[in-house]
């Protein structure tokens, strides 16, 4: 929420949306919480739940997804939104490093500060306005997660090591 205030006047910024099924009541309250100690009411929307099938709709129409994570472990949702060719700002943790190539794909940043997320969202915000990141890049970034290649992967894996015994 502190990048949502640092980013409140962006002329580019219209909205933030905050997803998921708010079953962690705690969580929920925190944000909600967060959001109006910052006064970003009117730029942060609480989304709940999105089916599924719907999710490739909200990654396309986001100019970014931010992840200011302090543990990540594997990082479906960065894998998500870079399938469908939205830039990612991420921090430096779990499979981050692997899956976003850093000015690339999006960027990294090394703590979720709001002032390091802020300062990462406006330059994707700008060179995706200087057509700087291509989506069609972003999306071919992650074809090799297609779920056909992680099978055949876990397949020789275990075929390696059913051969090695």
């Amino acid at each position: 929420m502190g990048a949502a205030a640092h980013l409140r006047s962006h002329r580019g910024l219209m909205f933030m949306i905050i997803g998921g099924d708010g079953q962690q009541a705690h969580e929920s309250a925190e944000l909600s919480r967060l959001v109006r100690t910052a006064s970003v009411e009117g730029i942060v929307r609480f989304q709940g739940r999105v089916e599924h099938n719907l999710l490739p709709l909200y990654y396309s129409a986001a100019d970014v997804l931010v992840i200011p994570s302090y543990y990540e472990s594997f990082g479906l949702v960065a894998l998500e939104s870079l399938a469908c060719g939205t830039p990612v700002v991420a921090t430096r943790v779990g499979a981050m490093d692997t899956l976003i190539q850093d000015g690339k794909t999006g960027l990294l940043v090394e703590t979720p500060s709001p002032r390091s997320l802020a300062s990462a969202i406006e330059r994707i915000i700008a060179s995706s306005s200087n057509n700087g990141l291509c989506r069609e890049e972003i999306r071919a970034s992650v074809l090799g997660y297609s779920w056909s290649n992680v099978a055949s992967a876990v397949i020789q894996e275990y075929a390696s090591v059913v051969q090695s015994c």
